[in-house]
């Protein structure tokens, strides 16, 4: 199945995020500790996340050794994204991913959910270590969030033109039609809402990230 990931640094930051400090330091420090169930769900998630990572245009990786989040579209794209007016949009890409790591991912975020909640327990008190250590808070949240994102139904009229964007191939110009372009913004404006979680600031701030 394909997934529509537009090259938004808000999103691609909290998804390298899911492993660092996350699936990384329970994997590494703190599995041994955990239930076996508890682990294996921990092996199974992280291997999951891999493959994804691993179908990421490069212009997503840019981003997680940026040091800060810079308002408006990146230099380095492997195509260029135009409204119908021939005003450049944020590129989007088809990205493809198996149904079967989504739903790994899914468990393992309702994993940690019932952790937090219970408030006792390894896992618990392991979640809670990584997010003194790191300084984010959220990182339950964040999980669900870009996880949200990647369960976003593909609108088929945005797939036709999107899976062709190959990343390795010469640079190209995509324009979209009307419609394509109000089904591209439905689909960035959804994920601008996940992502804010009804924080007004958030969202505007965001969606300068959007021409």
């Amino acid at each position: 199945m394909h997934v529509l990931l537009p090259n938004d640094p808000v999103w691609a930051v909290k998804f390298f995020q899911m492993e660092e400090p996350l699936l990384h330091s329970l994997s590494y420090f703190y599995i041994h500790d955990l239930p076996p169930d508890e682990a294996s769900c921990v092996r199974t998630a992280y291997a999951s996340w891999a493959r994804i990572n691993v179908q990421l245009p490069s212009v997503f990786r840019d981003w997680a050794s940026s040091a800060e989040v810079v308002p408006g579209i990146a230099a380095d794209t492997s195509y260029k994204l135009h409204a119908p007016q021939g005003r450049r949009l944020t590129e989007m890409y088809a990205v493809d991913v198996e149904e079967g790591d989504l739903q790994e991912l899914a468990a393992f975020h309702a994993l940690l959910r019932r952790a937090e909640m219970g408030g006792t327990g390894t896992l618990a008190r392991s979640i809670e270590d990584i997010a003194q250590d790191s300084g984010h808070r959220s990182i339950t949240a964040d999980f669900g969030r870009v996880l949200a994102v990647l369960q976003l139904k593909a609108d088929p009229t945005l797939l036709n033109p999107l899976c062709h964007t190959d990343v390795g191939a010469p640079r190209e110009v995509i324009a979209l039609n009307d419609v394509q372009e109000v089904r591209y913004r439905s689909h960035c404006d959804s994920i601008i809402r996940i992502l804010s979680n009804g924080d007004p600031w958030l969202s505007t701030t965001h969606r300068h990230l959007y021409p």
